[in-house]
C-alpha cells in the first residue's frame, strides 16, 4: 500500500476528535493546506500522522483526496457526515483563524488508528531517510517495507 507522511498542528486539529467521529460516521475529511495530486496514488493509501513538535503519533486509511469546499463545513447535512462536532463548532466561532487559512484539498480516511513511530525513521519512497518533519507531505514507505 502506499504511503504519505504529514503533519497536524495540534493547534488546528485534535486527532481526538477525528479518531471519535469515525467511530460513528463512515468517513472524516481532514483538510490540509498544501497541494497534493490525488491521481498519483492507487488507493487506499496510508497517511502517517506526525505531530507538530513531536513524531509521527497516528496511522489513517486514504481512501481519496478532494478539493476543499466549504460547504463541506457549512452544509449542514453533509458537514456532520464528514467533521467531528468540535471542528464544526471551531469553524463557526473562526477558532484560531481557520476560517482564513488557505485550506486546498481534503484526505478522506476512513480510519485511524494510534501508531507512534519515529518520524526520522521512515523511509521516503526515493530510499532516503526522513530528516525533518513535512511542512505538507512526504511520499514513504510502509515501516518495515521496501519498494
Amino acid at each position: 500500500m502506499e504511503a504519505i507522511l504529514f503533519s497536524a498542528k495540534p493547534t488546528l486539529v485534535d486527532v481526538n476528535d477525528a479518531i471519535s467521529h469515525l467511530s460513528n460516521h463512515e468517513e472524516l475529511y481532514w483538510e490540509v493546506g498544501f497541494p497534493i495530486i490525488g491521481k498519483q496514488f492507487h488507493y487506499p493509501i496510508h497517511g502517517y500522522i506526525h505531530i507538530c513538535k513531536g513524531q509521527v503519533e497516528y496511522v489513517a486509511t486514504i481512501n481519496r483526496i478532494i478539493p476543499f469546499d466549504r460547504k463541506h463545513y457549512e452544509d449542514e447535512h453533509l458537514a456532520v457526515r464528514v467533521k467531528p462536532i468540535q471542528w464544526l463548532m471551531d469553524w463557526k466561532e473562526n477558532k484560531n483563524n481557520i476560517r482564513n487559512y488557505d485550506w486546498k484539498y481534503e484526505l478522506v480516511m476512513t480510519r485511524i488508528e494510534s501508531f507512534p513511530f519515529d518520524t526520522y525513521r521512515f523511509q521516503k519512497y526515493d530510499g532516503s531517510i526522513v530528516t525533518w518533519a513535512p511542512r505538507n507531505y512526504i511520499r514513504v514507505l510502509n515501516p518495515g517495507r521496501s519498494k
